[in-house]
């Protein structure tokens, strides 16, 4: 059994009591309970300390603020709206019952001298923001006497996402009758620095913006002698591509600095310092 040596218990004795007293304290909890806005998703906006707070309670983080890739600040509510919508968003190209979903991916065999002519038809495009990625490591502000800054964070790299049932020629009309630019892929890029809260921990984030189209496929093959022939059609397919932003080509997005939850964090802190 690992010995404990009086410093470690005495270290533990005061972390113990300033967890216990983090739940007690008032000018640790929350000082305020009105609530701006609750949903089914995790999200809420609510105050802490006088502090606006985004609490995701999914991913058991706060945030405080979030910016644009060029760094135009995004308004909390607005930041909890464009993570809601990219969850739905998730759990529908998740998803078997996939609203957009086609049962028939079998690939289209065109004879030699038979004349592909097949094509896609957009019905309809728009922006979503994805869900946010964690773009760099823990930064712990504890104990310093000014906010941390984070100036460069990964380069997190995005790409095209499909939906169900698209075979390599179903891609390849999409790709050649879309209305926006295509990319395969391209990667995050922070152009300013963000700051860590004196005496918090947390990352940055990244949530890459996204270009979606939808419409129909209709395919037909044109004979040397019989001529052209309609041979079926997709509906509702969809696919979304990564936006970008300046002349490098970076993907446009949205960074924000996720907050470790705070009790679980000084959790975490009696096990490492004390325990360890």
């Amino acid at each position: 059994m690992k010995k404990v040596s009086i410093t470690s218990l005495i270290l533990l004795l005061v972390c113990s009591l300033f967890v216990s007293a983090a739940f007690a304290n008032p000018s640790i909890a929350p000082t305020e309970s009105a609530q701006v806005s609750n949903d089914d998703y995790g999200l809420k906006i609510t105050y802490e300390n006088g502090e606006k707070v985004l609490i995701d309670q999914k991913e058991n983080v706060r945030y405080y603020e979030a910016f644009k890739a060029d760094g135009t600040p995004v308004p909390l509510e607005k930041y909890m709206e464009n993570l809601k919508k990219a969850r739905i968003l998730s759990e529908q190209i998740s998803s078997e019952n996939n609203p957009y979903n086609n049962s028939d991916n079998e690939e289209i065999v065109t004879p030699l001298n038979v004349v592909d002519m097949s094509s896609y038809s957009e019905k309809q495009k728009w922006t979503e923001l994805m869900t946010p990625r964690r773009a760099s490591a823990n930064i712990n502000c504890t104990g310093s006497g000014q906010h941390c800054p984070i100036s460069k964070g990964e380069t997190l790299t995005s790409t095209v996402t499909w939906g169900a049932g698209l075979t390599v020629g179903d891609k390849s009309y999409i790709k050649a009758n879309t209305s926006f630019s295509w990319s395969e892929s391209s990667s995050s890029n922070l152009t300013y620095t963000l700051y860590v809260k004196v005496n918090r921990t947390g990352y940055l984030t990244f949530a890459p913006r996204y270009n979606f189209t939808k419409g129909d496929i209709s395919y037909m093959a044109c004979y040397p002698v019989t001529g052209c022939k309609n041979m079926g059609s997709k509906k509702d397919v969809w696919a979304g591509v990564p936006a970008t932003i300046g002349e490098d080509g970076h993907t446009n997005g949205e960074f924000a600095i996720a907050y470790v939850n705070y009790i679980n964090f000084i959790q975490q802190e009696v096990e490492r310092c004390c325990l360890y």
